[in-house]
C-alpha cells in the first residue's frame, strides 16, 4: 500500500463519489452523487445495496465490484444508470479498491462522471450546513465539527489496535492516507501525528472518510464493539460538538451491520 501505488480519482469538481463497503453496500455519497440520481437532499442510502442506488442489476453490480476487487481500480467504465425517476443516465466510472493489511478486499471509492454526449451535469449546490459556516461568525461551528471527527478517528484507531493489534492500526492509518490521497482531501496521518486542515468546503471530507474508518473498524472488530466505543466518545465531548457531529449522520452505518 504505498504512496506510489496509489491510483487518484478524477478530480473534476462534478464528479459524484459513492463508497461501498466489501458487500457492495453504500457507506457514503457526495451532493453530487445525490443531485445526479435525482435524489432529495437529505435523502437517507447508507446501507442501501449499490445496484439499488445506480439501478442496474444486481449481477452487473458485483460484476462491477468484482472487477474492481481483483484488479484494483477501474478507469473509466462507461455504464448505464437509472435515476430516482428512472431516466437512463450514462456515466463514465472510476473506481479504486481498498485493502486492509491482508490484502483482503474491503471497499470501492467509485467516481461516476456524466458521458461527454450527455448533458452537462449541475455541480451540486453547497450543503445548508456548509452554506451557515460561511460567516466568519462560524468559525466555532468549523472548530467543534473538526473535534468531533479527530476525537472519533483516534478512539476508533485505537480499538482496533487494543482488540486486534497494532497492525491494524497500521493498516487503518495507510486506509486513510490513501483515501484522503486519492480523494485529494487535506488529511495525514504519519505515526501518531494527524494533519487536517478542512474547513468549512469540506463538510463531505469528514463524513467520507469517517465512513470509511468505521465501515474498516466494524469489517475487523465487529459492530457492537464499534458502536458501543462510537457513543462513548459522543458522551465525553461537550454538547455542542456532539450537535455538530451529528450532521454527518453516521449512525446508519452502525443500523446496516446489525
Amino acid at each position: 500500500m504505498s504512496a506510489q501505488a496509489i491510483t487518484r480519482l478524477p478530480m473534476d469538481s462534478s464528479r459524484a463519489l459513492m463508497f461501498t463497503d466489501a458487500r457492495g453496500h453504500v457507506v457514503f455519497v457526495d451532493n453530487n452523487f445525490i443531485k445526479l440520481t435525482g435524489r432529495a437532499a437529505g435523502s437517507s442510502v447508507v446501507g442501501v445495496p449499490m445496484h439499488v442506488l445506480l439501478g442496474i442489476e444486481a449481477e452487473a453490480a458485483l460484476t462491477l465490484l468484482r472487477e474492481i476487487s481483483q484488479t484494483g481500480q477501474l478507469a473509466q467504465k462507461p455504464i448505464e444508470l437509472r435515476d430516482a425517476s428512472g431516466a437512463t443516465l450514462r456515466v463514465e466510472c472510476t473506481g479504486v479498491a481498498t485493502y486492509d493489511e491482508r490484502k483482503s478486499f474491503i471497499g470501492a471509492d467509485l467516481a461516476l462522471m456524466r458521458s461527454a454526449a450527455g448533458p452537462a451535469q449541475e455541480v451540486a449546490e453547497p450543503e445548508p450546513l456548509a452554506e451557515i459556516i460561511e460567516d466568519a461568525l462560524d468559525l466555532e461551528y468549523a472548530a467543534r465539527l473538526k473535534a468531533y471527527f479527530l476525537a472519533h478517528i483516534r478512539a476508533q484507531r485505537e480499538l482496533v489496535a487494543h482488540i486486534g493489534g497494532d497492525h491494524l492500526r497500521r493498516s487503518l492509518n495507510s486506509i486513510i492516507n490513501e483515501t484522503a490521497s486519492r480523494n485529494e482531501w487535506p488529511i495525514l496521518i504519519e505515526g501518531e501525528v494527524f494533519f487536517v486542515e478542512v474547513n468549512h468546503q469540506h463538510i463531505e471530507t469528514y463524513r467520507g472518510m469517517l465512513a470509511r474508518v468505521i465501515s474498516y473498524a466494524v469489517n475487523v472488530i465487529g459492530v457492537n464493539l464499534v458502536d458501543r466505543e462510537y457513543r462513548k466518545v459522543n458522551q465525553q465531548l461537550d454538547a455542542g460538538t456532539v450537535e455538530t457531529g451529528q450532521s454527518l449522520d453516521l449512525s446508519a452505518l452502525f443500523v446496516d451491520q446489525k
